[in-house]
C-alpha cells in the first residue's frame, strides 16, 4: 500500500508542467519555451513550430505559468523507436513503442522488441519534451523463454539538443519469469530512444 501511494504522489508531481510567458510592452503575451537568452540584449522564445525574437526593450515582462492540462495534452501520443543495454520500458535490448496520453506527462505503452516481444504499462515523465525524471511500470512476455515479467524502472532522461533523441540513465527491477523462474532482477538503463 505504501508504493502505491508513493507512485501516486510522485504521479501528480510530475503532471505539472510549466512554460515560459513573454509580455510585451505592447500587452501582447508570447508563450513558449525560451531557448536563448542574451542578457540586457534580446531572447528567443520557441511558441509551438515558431522561434521569435524580442529586444529586452520590448519586453514589459518574463514570467513562468503552469500549463493548463487540457492545452497541453493536445498532441500526447507518439512513437518511439530505441535500444540499448535495458530500455526505460521493457527489458529490451531494441524495441518501439506506441505511447497513449492519459493526462499531462502519464501515458500508457504498448512495445514490441527483443527479448521481450510484447508488452505495456504505465509511463510517468517529469517533463515529455525535455530533461527530466522518467518512472514506469509493466509487464512483458519473452516466447524466446515463455516467461512473462513485471518490471518497474526509474532513471533520467536527457534531450539531444533540439533533436527527438532521448537518452536515459537509470535503473530497472522486477521479476523475470513470473511463472517458472519468479527470479528478481536488477539491470541498468542505458537507453537511446527517438521520438515522433
Amino acid at each position: 500500500m505504501k508504493k502505491l501511494i508513493i507512485i501516486l504522489i510522485l504521479g501528480i508531481c510530475f503532471t505539472q508542467t510549466y512554460e515560459d510567458v513573454v509580455i510585451l510592452k505592447n500587452g501582447s503575451e508570447v508563450h513558449g519555451i525560451i531557448i536563448e537568452q542574451k542578457p540586457n540584449e534580446y531572447i528567443k522564445i520557441q511558441s509551438g513550430k515558431n522561434i521569435f525574437v524580442y529586444q529586452m526593450d520590448e519586453i514589459n515582462l518574463i514570467k513562468k505559468e503552469l500549463i493548463d492540462e487540457e492545452i497541453s495534452n493536445i498532441n500526447r501520443t507518439y512513437i518511439s523507436f530505441g535500444g540499448g543495454l535495458a530500455t526505460k520500458k521493457l527489458w529490451n535490448f531494441g524495441q518501439a513503442s506506441v505511447d497513449i496520453g492519459l493526462a499531462n506527462n502519464i501515458s500508457l505503452y504498448i512495445a514490441a522488441g527483443y527479448p521481450t516481444l510484447i508488452g505495456g504499462g504505465l509511463s510517468i515523465l517529469q517533463n515529455r519534451n525535455g530533461n527530466g525524471l522518467i518512472f514506469s511500470a509493466g509487464i512483458g512476455f519473452e516466447p524466446e523463454w515463455e516467461a512473462l515479467d513485471i518490471l518497474g524502472s526509474f532513471g533520467y532522461q536527457f534531450r539531444v539538443g533540439q533533436s527527438p533523441a532521448f537518452f536515459t540513465i537509470g535503473v530497472s527491477a522486477g521479476i523475470w519469469d513470473v511463472d517458472w523462474y519468479n527470479e528478481f532482477l536488477i539491470l541498468p538503463i542505458i537507453d537511446l530512444d527517438f521520438r515522433f
